[in-house]
Formats: C-alpha cells, structure tokens, sequence
C-alpha cells in the first residue's frame, strides 16, 4: 500500500483490497477483489481501520434489496456491492484506488441497502 492510500481515502471510494478468509463461513467474500469504503470521512482520515462493502462480479448471486448494481466507477465488469457483509479492515490491505462510485448513486442506493441491512429504516 502507498502513503497516498493512508491519506486519501474516502467514503464512496473504491479500492482493490486484500480480504482475509475466514474458515468458519463460506459465504463471506475474501481474496484480492475490489471493495467500497462506507466509513465517514473523518475515521477515513484519522484511523488505521476503514470500514468497506466487498463487490463482487458474480452473475449468480440472488438480488435482495442490500445488493446495489454498479458500473463504470473504475471497474471492468458489471459489479454488485454486497451491502449485508460490512467489514472493518486495515488500511494496509489496501492494494490501490480503483475509482469512485457517484455522489447520488451512495445517498440513493447505497444508503438505502445499509440502512436496510442495519435495520435504520
């Protein structure tokens, strides 16, 4: 990870990142894939531990209302943001700076499917 990751990352950005696995469940995503960062800014800028949303490309997952489609915004493929498998990781796994996802698609969408997810309706 460069320095320029440690201090420019913020909410919306997407990031290729190291997941760990974790052997106990399956489902979760881990490997190198590309992630969101959904942490506010201010813990984006002070903290060693940012908070992201794995993306996956995979046609087969099922669509419920936590997945948020996405393209463009620095990925090759049609994505989907898993917004049910909030993680916190260190800013060390990040790997480098894909793009960003648009203003009114994170307060549109992605807002929706973690208030969803955290029952903040």
């Amino acid at each position: 990870m460069t320095k320029t990751c440690q201090t420019i990352c913020k909410q919306g950005d997407i990031f290729m990142a190291r997941l760990e696995k974790d052997e106990k469940n399956g489902s979760l995503q881990y490997g190198i894939r590309p992630v969101v960062v959904v942490s506010n800014n201010a813990a984006n800028k002070f903290s060693p531990i940012i908070t992201i949303l794995p993306i996956t490309s995979s046609k087969t997952k099922k669509k419920i209302p936590t997945h948020v489609d996405v393209k463009d915004c620095g990925l090759s493929k049609q994505s989907t943001i898993l917004a049910e498998q909030i993680i916190s990781i260190s800013k060390t796994n990040l790997i480098h700076k894909m793009g960003s996802i648009k203003e009114t698609m994170y307060e549109n969408q992605l807002k929706k499917a973690l208030q969803i997810q955290l029952g903040l309706n």
